[in-house]
């Protein structure tokens, strides 16, 4: 069995058990996340390109309707939640390869999102797709990215807690294959709402010195965020809605 073949197995029972324990409801309340993340780096030109990769049930797209992107869409390799995005969040995404699909796209993007997506590559993946970002980017564009961080206490649960992970990052290693790949201004931050860290990670931090003799790494959290860009990434004022 090859990789492709196995993943498409995998991929087709992982389908039956998402509809199984979500519903639009839950998407759409759960995209209010990305608010808190998210929300103060999105690009000012609502009007331009805008692509997620690896959209899967659409929550990152319904964040983006919500804040007025006209032009976003996703690409995914599932048509089952293709068809859900599209029936019950009113988004679109196309059936796809996301690396392909950048491949053969226009450059000019305002925005590409990659949430949950890097760690399901291969590293030579992880190249050709975070390359192909960076040439595809407009300008002022803007790269967001969502992966499990290898710093944070339960890594090893959430890098194997999905059988089709391939890779997990540190703040560290993300930043440098960022940089390998063309980007200039690179801002890694946590997933804490704000990027804020509860008091109660002191203690993660106290621990990492006590035991690792090391010092505790900046992000902390589940994620490890990433917004990249070609220019000075500036934050701006946007409200959830």
């Amino acid at each position: 069995m090859t990789r492709k073949e196995m993943l498409k197995k995998y991929y087709n029972a992982y389908d039956q058990y998402f509809f199984e324990v979500n519903d639009p409801d839950t998407i759409q309340r759960d995209s209010k996340y990305y608010d808190y993340v998210y929300g103060e780096y999105l690009p000012k030109n609502r009007e331009g390109r805008t692509v997620d990769c690896g959209s899967g049930a659409g929550k990152f797209l319904y964040f983006l309707k919500r804040h007025g992107f006209v032009k976003s869409y996703g690409v995914d390799m599932s048509p089952k939640l293709i068809t859900f995005q599209k029936d019950r969040l009113g988004v679109h995404s196309v059936q796809g390869d996301a690396i392909k699909h950048l491949k053969n796209a226009k450059p000019g993007f305002e925005l590409i999102s990659a949430n949950d997506f890097l760690e399901h590559l291969l590293k030579e993946e992880i190249i050709e797709f975070l390359s192909l970002a960076s040439e595809k980017l407009s300008l002022t564009g803007r790269l967001f990215i969502q992966t499990p961080n290898a710093c944070n206490m339960f890594a090893s649960r959430n890098r194997y807690t999905d059988f089709s992970h391939e890779v997990s990052f540190t703040e560290n290693s993300l930043r440098t294959v960022l940089r390998v790949c063309g980007f200039q201004y690179i801002n890694i931050i946590s997933d804490f709402p704000h990027d804020k860290e509860p008091e109660e990670m002191q203690q993660v931090r106290v621990m990492y010195e006590l035991f690792g003799k090391i010092p505790a790494p900046q992000v902390l959290s589940k994620n490890v965020i990433a917004i990249c860009g070609h220019k000075p990434i500036e934050r701006t004022s946007s409200k959830s809605v």
